[in-house]
């Protein structure tokens, strides 16, 4: 194996720059014969044989590959391949935690450097040293509270960050706004300050008004000395006189801006800007390491869930017994108000099982007809799954009893043998509920219900 270590392997060579660029794992039983075989591995001492290759990917994106080489008996099966999946998803998320980790060490050890630069600068002014000790001690508080606190909590993060900008910069009003995934919503996720009482608290969107929607737009602070001259100010707070709105910036993408009110006019200078910028991209180190470690820990309930749902379908139970116990599993991941599994029969979609309606003997047997004006056709036709956001908006079906409390729907194919059986629907009382990672891990529990059935 040493013989290949430090090899460089140019681009579009090689199996492994194949599965980085594609993004999904290969098994290859006979890699010499491969077309993309690098022919410079074939010239160490290393034969081989069999290779298996999967990606490392981090929000959908390879930032590397795992491959395993020559197995010791055989060769290399599916089931090996999800295994050494799972394995690369765990290392991925790894990997990622420990670059951002580097990163904060690199920043701190940049900061050290720049104290230093500017202690030896501002010797020659006595009153000006004083001033920029001062801002440091001021940046060495606030930083301390994100990065030797123990909160693995991001709501609590949040609240840490608007406590220390309150208590460190002091200001009058402080909040905390992240872009909701997959939207372009902006949630307040953390408020703290003397006059929280007196704020509207309306939604605000990446797209709409506001000194915050701005400051994320265009990725920069936004400093207004007095709101009343800004064409760009809406007022949610009748005794604002300034403010500064810092984004939250992590690689090239904005995850949410820190926005502080004062009752003052030119409250916040030079100095606080620069403060709040540096304090700014700390939190923001701080907020990914939190939301990294919650999916680390999502991902383990998910494998955990997804486990128990497979021993429920290998103890043989009854077809209704099965399906209510793999639904109970999946509302611990993917939340519903309501669900059903309905099977395909000819022309029609039939209800068989489903959990959380008032009446389980008004849904049971209800049937929808294949095709027709419904979503359930979309789901069946496609063979993939689909997401109302609004029901109220595309059929009036969702009207009426039982279905009138749904607001949002998401159904997912149950496919055996390549064959479409029926359907997973999930339901929700809120509008604009479900996202693509529900539809992830929806998908993977509806495989589980499909061999339900079929046992």
């Amino acid at each position: 194996v040493d013989d290949i270590v430090g090899i460089v392997v140019p681009p579009g060579q090689g199996i492994a720059t194949r599965v980085l660029e594609n993004g999904a794992p290969e098994i290859v039983n006979n890699a010499i014969t491969d077309p993309s075989y690098y022919s410079l591995v074939q010239e160490t001492r290393l034969e081989i044989q069999n290779i298996m290759v999967v990606p490392l990917l981090v929000e959908g994106k390879a930032i590397g590959v795992l491959s395993a080489i020559n197995k010791n008996v055989g060769i290399f099966t599916q089931a090996d391949c999800d295994l050494f999946t799972t394995l690369a998803n765990h290392a991925a998320i790894s990997i990622q935690k420990t670059r951002l980790y580097d990163r904060v060490q690199r920043d701190a050890e940049a900061l050290e450097a720049e104290v230093a630069r500017r202690t030896k600068a501002l010797r020659a002014s006595q009153s000006e040293l004083k001033q920029r000790n001062w801002e440091l001690n001021r940046l060495y508080r606030a930083s301390d509270t994100l990065f030797f606190s123990r909160a693995p909590i991001f709501e609590d993060l949040a609240n840490t960050i608007v406590e220390t900008v309150l208590a460190e910069f002091g200001q009058t009003n402080c909040s905390l706004f992240v872009i909701r995934p997959e939207s372009r919503i902006l949630d307040r996720v953390a408020i703290r300050g003397s006059y929280v009482g007196e704020l509207s608290k309306g939604q605000l969107s990446f797209d709409g008004p506001g000194l915050v929607s701005l400051s994320i737009r265009t990725k920069k602070i936004v400093n207004i000395s007095d709101v009343r001259e800004s064409p760009d100010y809406v007022g949610n707070w009748k005794s604002a006189c300034s403010e500064l709105a810092v984004p939250l910036i992590m690689g090239d993408q904005v995850i949410g801006v820190i926005d502080v009110q004062s009752r003052k006019l030119n409250a916040f200078g030079d100095d606080d800007v620069r403060l709040m910028s540096i304090f700014a991209e700390r939190a923001s180190m701080a907020l990914e390491n939190v939301r990294l470690f919650e999916a680390e820990r999502q991902r383990r309930i998910e494998a955990e869930m997804l486990r128990q749902a497979s021993s429920v379908v290998a103890a043989t139970l009854q077809q209704n017994e099965a399906i209510d116990e793999i639904l109970s599993q999946l509302a611990h991941v993917v939340p519903y108000d309501s669900a059903s599994v309905q099977l395909l029969g000819d022309g029609y979609l039939e209800i068989v099982g489903g959990r959380g309606w008032p009446d389980p003997d008004e849904i049971a047997g209800l049937r929808f007809d294949i095709p027709n004006d419904n979503p359930n056709t979309e789901v069946v036709v496609r063979e993939r799954a689909v997401i109302l956001d609004d029901t109220r908006g595309n059929y009036p079906e969702f009207l009426k009893t039982p279905h009138s409390h749904i607001r949002s729907w998401l159904g997912v194919p149950l496919i055996m043998r390549e064959q479409v059986i029926g359907m997973l629907a999930l339901d929700s009382k809120s509008p604009n509920f479900y996202t693509q990672e529900h539809t992830r891990l929806a998908t993977a529990f509806a495989d589980h219900v499909a061999i339900a059935i079929g046992n």
